[in-house]
């Protein structure tokens, strides 16, 4: 009974694992020329006050149908140094197409947030969208 009780335990970790806890990565969208930089953003963990999602994670939350790619709009300030950009639709506010661009240091792989855009508009609430999109991914995580 103790055999068969972890055998169903076992298969279910292993489900589990393979399918990414039911995670979907079809809501995005990543520009594969640039995957590593993109990686670099998408991979780093965000603070304890954002649940310690990674941006990858609250990005996927926050937007729909979010895509990843070079930022060509303007020109970065260095021969080092790309833009990367995360655009989508709010899934929190109807309608509002939000981009978010990264300044990527191609030299030492660092990252630091550069502006934000809401409607095309510059906007500053870059970390109120991170906050309710962790509160939402920690929301469906107790149900």
């Amino acid at each position: 009974m103790k055999r068969t009780i972890l055998l169903i335990m076992l298969c279910g970790v292993m489900i589990f694992s393979v399918t990414g806890c039911g995670g979907s990565t079809e809501n995005y969208t990543i520009n594969e020329e640039y995957k590593e930089y993109i990686d670099l953003i998408r991979n780093a963990e965000g603070s304890a006050y954002l649940g310690n999602h990674t941006m990858g994670e609250l990005f996927d939350n926050a937007l729909i149908d979010s895509t990843w790619d070079e930022y060509t709009k303007e020109l970065s300030n260095g021969v080092n140094e790309i833009l990367i950009s995360v655009k989508g639709t709010s899934k929190f506010d109807e309608g509002e197409e939000i981009e978010v661009i990264y300044r990527v240091d191609t030299k030492d792989m660092e990252y630091s947030y550069y502006k934000m855009y809401v409607n095309g508009d510059t906007s500053g609430g870059l970390m109120s969208l991170m906050k309710e999109s962790a509160d939402d991914l920690d929301s469906q995580n107790q149900e």
